[in-house]
């Protein structure tokens, strides 16, 4: 699967159970820092619900964390937000389940759909 398959699949989940997503759309940024407010190494994916909030990087599973995207999720780390590397959608899920710090509560079964190509 491919990095923009597993965003895909990444995107439709959270939005069924919930959340609003934004994606960054990065490969648009070019060498320039900034480009529509979003610099370079934000994490692919922020979902929010309701007063939450998560940033999700989404990597395949020999994707790696560029020195730009290290660089700003450690700058995000020092104020005290989170960024979760997932590689898939079961890690995604883990991030969003009830419990989690940065996790609305979620009705019903967070596994139902994963993995059958929605």
């Amino acid at each position: 699967m491919t990095e923009a398959q597993l965003q895909a699949r990444v995107r439709h989940l959270l939005v069924r159970f919930g959340w609003y997503v934004v994606e960054t759309d990065r490969a648009s940024l070019g060498r320039s820092r900034k480009r529509g407010g979003v610099e370079v190494g934000f994490p692919d994916l922020l979902a929010l619900r309701g007063d939450r909030f998560v940033l999700i990087e989404l990597k395949t599973k020999d994707g790696r964390v560029s020195e730009e995207q290290a660089a700003l999720h450690a700058r995000f780390r020092a104020l005290g937000i989170a960024v979760h590397t997932c590689r898939s959608e079961e890690q995604v899920l883990a991030v969003i389940r009830p419990g989690h710090p940065q996790a609305a509560p979620v009705e019903g079964d967070l596994r139902e759909g994963v993995g059958k190509g929605e």
